[in-house]
């Protein structure tokens, strides 16, 4: 334990705000890049866990100095707090959109409400439980359910990451396989009307003149 006062633990606690905000522009922005939303989402909770274990083991070692401290909970807040902001505001647009809804907007506000009241829930759930365990078992146990709920939900978006892969590959190897095939029409290179050269042919015979090494 660091010892902190209440102004601050107060203080330190606003790293994991800082790095909630910067994750949550960093995963949009990479979104819109790449347009993988289950694989940016992946990555930033499959670093939560290792993020998790890092912090523990600093703070049972005692290697917790306050700059570690803070740029650990920077990191913990990147990892963990973005792919909720993401979910609860790109996905739920997405599903706001989907074709089943049929431009329904009423059904559009009803499900990023019902995302944004799960994620709410959970939280309130979030502390109750890390309040018994914490009490009950310690905070080692704290630390081990943390970090069992951040990779079962990374393994929740093992199979929408798949999925997207391959529909990228798809549609990279379609566009590569589009682009190999195109043919250039004939028009654009000189044929009949040129000398010594046949018609329907793409480029103009040689002269007899250079066959013959003339100039």
């Amino acid at each position: 334990a660091m010892h902190y006062d209440e102004t601050k633990a107060g203080y330190f606690s606003t790293f994991f705000d800082w790095g909630g905000f910067t994750g949550g522009i960093i995963g949009g922005l990479l979104i819109d890049r790449l347009k993988l939303r289950g694989v940016v989402l992946f990555v930033f909770q499959a670093c939560a866990a290792p993020m998790l274990f890092l912090y523990f083991e600093l703070g049972m070692r005692n290697f917790l100095t306050e700059p570690i401290n803070a740029v650990i909970l920077f990191f913990l807040g990147f990892t963990v707090t973005t792919p909720y902001s993401l979910i609860t505001s790109v996905m739920a647009s997405d599903l706001g959109r989907h074709p089943c809804l049929n431009g329904n907007s009423k059904a559009a506000a009803t499900m990023t409400a019902i995302l944004d009241g799960v994620g709410s829930f959970g939280a309130v759930l979030q502390g109750l439980v890390i309040g018994w365990i914490s009490d009950r078992f310690g905070w080692g146990a704290t630390f081990l359910m943390l970090m069992t709920f951040a990779i079962f939900s990374a393994l929740c978006l093992i199979s929408p990451s798949v999925k997207e892969l391959r529909a990228w590959r798809a549609a990279r190897v379609g566009t590569v396989a589009q682009a190999s095939t195109h043919i250039v029409p004939d028009s654009q290179f000189p044929c009949a009307g040129c000398a010594g050269g046949a018609a329907g042919s793409p480029l103009p015979a040689a002269s007899s003149g250079h066959e013959n090494g003339k100039v």
